[in-house]
């Protein structure tokens, strides 16, 4: 199934430094590229209005979302990402109920449409 998710590039309580997000970016890289079938787009989203971090945002061809977005989540110690699939989305990882359902007005994409 094809994905589309947002990965905050910021945690709680911790190095939040240009390098240090460029070192979770990397890893959540690393993961996409092992666990999907195809990476169709990443793009690096800075701060846009309404959000408080940098995310990476990635569009990708998966068989298992869930276990990809626990996966990035827990690397990157995020408490949940976001992801779209279809007209749908969820928070996924091992605190996502604590934020709640998801809200496809917070959900990022790059300005350029990726195609499909």
């Amino acid at each position: 199934m094809r994905y589309e998710l947002n990965i905050g590039l910021d945690v709680n309580g911790g190095d939040n430094s240009g390098s240090a997000r460029s070192v979770r970016r990397y890893k959540a890289q690393m993961l996409l590229d092992q666990m999907c079938a195809r990476v169709f787009a990443t793009d690096t989203l800075g701060e846009l209005a309404g959000a408080d971090e940098p995310c990476l945002y990635a569009d990708v061809l998966c068989s298992d979302g869930v276990a990809l977005g626990n996966a990035i989540s827990e690397a990157l110690r995020q408490d949940c990402i976001a992801m779209a699939f279809l007209n749908d989305g969820a928070l996924v990882g091992p605190r996502a109920a604590a934020w709640g359902e998801f809200n496809p007005e917070y959900f990022r994409r790059p300005a350029v449409a990726v195609a499909a």
